[in-house]
């Protein structure tokens, strides 16, 4: 096997530490994050067809919360993710609160058309993004999406379960399209083969509708807390 030199090992360490750091140059202007993520795909037809337009809703979702100033994060694809971006980006030129921030990475196979954002960054890494997107963050709404998505998730509930972090909100949004994964989290995990803890579906709430997602929030959210949950939320 070929090892691997100092030289590549300083190189990509060094390209890992500045990308984290010019990350927090960014993330630190704003403050009460709350993350979305989804489906980069723009025309899933079942998205629109079935009793939640995702695509809408995600722009509803972004623009409510602006407007509750709060600053929406996202990744900064296309899809779900820009129609967040979109209603917060729309709702901030119009109310003067909330604001629209993205933490992008290149992927050759998309042509990104989200430019709805009041601040972004771009990385080369998943992993230095990923970090990115949870260390100033307390809340996640998860829409339905593909392994990215599902990645983020269940690395946010490996971390909380394991008390690495402050315990977040998660919110999994859309019940037709996350229920089947809570279902086998509980029968098959938790209960038949007993890998995950007894109280992991307390992690999250499964919801269907914008207003349910601005009520819940509003209840659990506690913005006293929030500095000090960052300085632990660093360290994990």
């Amino acid at each position: 096997m070929k090892k691997i030199s100092i030289l590549q090992i300083l190189k990509q360490s060094s390209k890992v530490f500045f990308e984290t750091f010019f990350g927090f140059l960014v993330l630190r202007k704003f403050n009460k994050y709350v993350v979305i993520l989804g489906a980069h795909s723009e025309n899933i037809p079942v998205f629109t067809k079935s009793s939640i337009d995702f695509y809408e809703d995600a722009k509803a979702i972004g623009a409510g919360l602006s407007s509750r100033d709060f600053t929406v994060l996202t990744g900064g694809g296309p899809g779900i993710m820009k129609n967040a971006n979109e209603g917060a980006f729309e709702s901030e030129k119009k109310t003067g609160t909330g604001h629209s921030v993205s933490i992008t990475i290149p992927i050759p196979s998309e042509q990104n058309k989200n430019k709805f954002f009041e601040d972004t960054f771009e990385v080369d890494s998943f992993r230095t993004r990923k970090y990115l997107l949870r260390v100033y963050s307390e809340i996640f709404v998860f829409m339905p999406g593909g392994f990215g998505t599902l990645d983020e998730l269940f690395m946010l509930l490996t971390i909380t379960n394991t008390g690495k972090i402050s315990k977040p909100i998660i919110i999994l949004y859309g019940k037709n399209f996350w229920m089947p994964l809570v279902d086998f989290i509980k029968n098959q995990l938790e209960e038949k083969y007993n890998v995950v803890g007894k109280n992991v579906l307390n992690l999250f709430v499964v919801l269907n509708d914008p207003d349910e997602v601005f009520y819940h929030i509003e209840k659990n959210f506690n913005k006293d807390s929030f500095n000090k949950n960052i300085t632990k939320n660093i360290n994990a």
